[in-house]
């Protein structure tokens, strides 16, 4: 059953904001609602609640690389530089019984954009990575934004490009 109108994000928006604004309030109908569901202001407040089996939670890639004891001179202290490694396949399980761990990263991330005509993004600490339409940046937010964690954005195409082959891009 599909709820919203196809490619309708707005809608999507509003009816999550909705129900998380207003769940267990009794309010619904109020002229703000209202006000939601025509195209007014969205405001999402959503507090999802984290995975009872997260393996770090919430160090950065940076902190990854740091409670390893790896990369530390390359990295000097900086996100950015930490997320660049992370990017270009290095890791921090790197063991001799799985030598070709490092890879998932940066050859999803080239399937997706340059195969699939998507986009990537990640953010991790105070540092940031934008890889689309020809644009590979590393961008230090530091002093602007803080996410205590990582979160990796992927803008996956409905429809393919001709020719494209996920073979071409396994290791």
């Amino acid at each position: 059953m599909q709820i919203f109108p196809k490619n309708c994000y707005e809608c999507a928006e509003s009816f999550v904001t909705l129900h998380a604004n207003n769940k267990g309030s009794g309010e619904k109908g109020n002229s703000q609602d209202t006000q939601r569901r025509r195209g007014g202001t969205h405001r999402l407040q959503l507090q999802l609640p984290r995975p009872r089996d997260c393996r770090d939670r919430g160090i950065t890639i940076a902190g990854s690389f740091q409670q390893a004891g790896l990369y530390q001179d390359e990295i000097d202290g900086s996100e950015t530089e930490a997320l660049k490694l992370a990017n270009e396949g290095y890791s921090t399980k790197n063991r001799p019984e799985a030598e070709n761990r490092g890879y998932g990263i940066s050859t999803s991330k080239e399937m997706l954009v340059v195969g699939m005509k998507g986009a990537f993004f990640m953010l991790s600490g105070g540092a940031f990575h934008r890889y689309e339409n020809g644009a590979n940046d590393y961008i230090d937010l530091r002093n602007l934004f803080r996410w205590q964690g990582t979160v990796v954005l992927m803008r996956i195409p409905v429809v393919l490009p001709d020719g494209f082959n996920y073979i071409d891009y396994l290791e």
